[in-house]
């Protein structure tokens, strides 16, 4: 997805804001009184606190009649401070009103796009959900804490610092305009400091995503290799140093609030001195000294307020630009497939969706250890169909049987859907029909003891990019280093390890030796049934000579190929042709060529 710049998500942010109606302009208008009689207020009512404080110069002065104006000072203290807190309330209650509009408005749209791009969306592995709530919510935090606080605190500052030079004079603005200024440059220094311990979380985040981002592309292999545990260790492990980095970033927090805490208060101290000299001299009232107080730790909370908004605004912004993207990404797909998506609506009226189909009979698979032997077929497929969500009908009506110890190829044009049958004997997808393994159906089975007994070699070149040993153990990963190094051996691997070593990168490898370990890691976990989808398609012709070689002469083993080369097929057992969905021949080699069908023409014109 492409990247969208700040600059633009702050334009289609602040677009949001726009009213949409008569109601939202006035709530508008009401806001933005708020916001500036509300700090105005609050700065008076600063202002005339230190006017009651001068009148009590003495309580002789109090006695001969100053009552009455001292009362009129605390009642107008009383409106300013109560009209200045009822203004600042009500700028979030009625910005809310505009924040539960985007909110309604941005959630309706992304559910809205969804329904046209539902196939894309279940593709995605960020959960849909979770982006739109947090986008959400900081959508509402980034436009409130900017407008109704970010706003109004920047106009109370500029309001203090005219009041302190008119009152007080340049000399006491000029130690508040320099300890503003070393708070921002402190603020932004610890801030850039912070920034590499941000980069280094980035970097585990990103990590940890790469991680996920692999299992879930090789979702098949975990399964298949029964990994899951392993995998969720490895990511909890990333986890572990992520959240250790997140540790010294709240130090860093710390130590940025610290400072920023120290400046102002040294600022203080230096005007409680300076101004407590000014008070004993008499250049000073007391009630002024009291009202500049009260101004400089007004200006310390509101330097406060925008320092968090400025630390914050960075992660806000991140899941801002999250959901924005998903939208441009989600707009872009359901105007692609719009015509698309709603014929396959009116197709689906008539079809079965394997996939939601066999989710919602609710079957729960019973977990029974699979323990090849006896007399039953290894592997057996009864009226077998299956179809992806949307599709046409990949399988229809497949039956055949696989005897145990039988060396089986399955063979047939592109799309007839060989690959298919072997990701469903591994449990990877749902079917009608009945498949059954030693005589059970495999719903009745658990996956993982199914998958435990099966070693398999899936039809793309699948892998993590981490080591050879990682990779070749990954079939078997309590497997001894000698059964390793035997399965290394026995794929060919050895010339390869002799150069590079088991610790050397799989992204190190040529296409053929990358299918190498893929083998080594089939035969290190020495299972009685295996699954081999064009295992040797990317291997020069000795060594696919030699591997098949190997593969014929395992005893014992029940193996299913889906074969690419042809004269691979007279030393087969049992030979299957597919095509369209169907099984069309099964027989042996000599007994198929008599026929004169699909296979002969293959075998005789290519």
């Amino acid at each position: 997805m492409k990247e969208i710049s700040h600059w633009v998500i702050c334009r289609r942010l602040l677009s949001m804001v726009k009213p949409v109606s008569i109601a939202e302009v006035l709530v508008m208008i009401a806001l933005a009184l708020c916001i500036f009689l509300g700090k105005w207020l609050d700065v008076a009512s600063i202002k005339e606190r230190g006017i009651i404080i001068n009148g009590l110069r003495s309580t002789k002065e109090v006695s001969d009649g100053n009552v009455p104006s001292m009362c009129s000072g605390a009642v107008t203290f009383f409106i300013f401070r109560t009209l200045s807190s009822v203004f600042i309330e009500s700028k979030g209650i009625l910005f809310s009103v505009i924040t539960n509009r985007i909110v309604e408005d941005m959630t309706s749209h992304v559910f809205r796009l969804a329904i046209h791009s539902a196939h894309s969306c279940e593709k995605k592995p960020t959960s849909l959900n979770r982006v739109v709530e947090r986008g959400n919510k900081k959508i509402c935090k980034v436009l409130g804490k900017v407008l109704t606080i970010g706003v109004p605190t920047f106009y109370n500052l500029i309001l203090l610092f005219k009041e302190i030079h008119m009152m007080f004079g340049f000399r006491y603005l000029f130690p508040v305009l320099l300890t503003v200024i070393a708070y921002t440059v402190y603020t932004h220094v610890t801030l850039r400091i912070r920034s590499l311990y941000r980069k280094r979380i980035n970097d585990a985040d990103n990590l940890a995503s790469r991680r996920i981002h692999e299992c879930i592309a090789n979702i098949d292999l975990v399964k298949a290799c029964c990994c899951e545990e392993m995998e969720e260790s490895r990511l909890a492990a990333i986890m572990r140093i992520m959240w250790s980095l997140k540790l010294s970033d709240k130090k860093c927090v710390g130590l940025i609030n610290f400072g920023q805490r120290t400046l102002f208060t040294v600022l203080f101290v230096h005007v409680v001195f300076k101004g407590s000299t000014d008070a004993a001299a008499s250049r000073m009232a007391i009630g002024d000294l009291t009202t500049l107080f009260s101004f400089v730790l007004s200006i310390d909370g509101s330097m406060w307020t925008l320092g968090t908004i400025a630390r914050d605004i960075g992660s806000w912004m991140t899941d801002c630009t999250d959901l924005l993207t998903l939208c441009d990404e989600l707009e872009r797909v359901a105007a692609e497939s719009c015509e698309t998506a709603t014929q396959d609506a009116v197709k689906d009226e008539g079809s079965l969706c394997l996939s939601r189909h066999t989710k919602s009979l609710g079957r729960t698979p019973v977990s029974i250890e699979v323990a090849l032997g006896g007399e039953a077929a290894a592997i057996e497929f009864e009226n077998v169909g299956f179809s992806y969500p949307q599709s046409v009908d990949v399988l229809k009506g497949l039956s055949f049987r696989i005897m145990r110890g039988e060396r089986v190829g399955i063979i047939g044009r592109s799309g007839s859907g060989k690959s298919t049958i072997l990701r469903l004997i591994l449990m990877l997808h749902g079917h009608t029909g009945t498949i059954r393994v030693d005589g059970t159906e495999i719903r009745k089975i658990s996956p993982k003891a199914l998958r435990r007994t099966i070693g398999c070699i899936l039809q793309d070149t699948l892998f993590f990019d981490e080591s050879i040993l990682y990779n070749v153990r990954y079939g078997n990963p309590s497997g001894r280093m000698d059964e390793i190094l035997k399965g290394c051996m026995d794929a060919g691997l050895w010339e390869v390890i002799s150069k590079k070593g088991l610790d050397s990168r799989m992204k190190d490898l040529s296409g053929g030796e990358a299918q190498m370990v893929c083998i080594a890691r089939c035969l290190a976990k020495d299972c009685e049934v295996m699954l081999l989808d064009e295992a040797t398609s990317k291997l020069d012709g000795c060594a696919e000579k030699r591997v098949f070689e190997l593969l014929m002469g395992l005893e014992g083993k029940t193996i299913v190929m889906i074969l690419h080369n042809l004269w691979m097929t007279e030393y087969m057992d049992k030979i299957i042709v597919v095509d369209g969905g169907k099984v069309l021949e099964v027989g042996r080699h000599s007994e198929l060529m008599e026929a004169g069908g699909m296979y002969w023409r293959m075998k005789t014109m290519g």
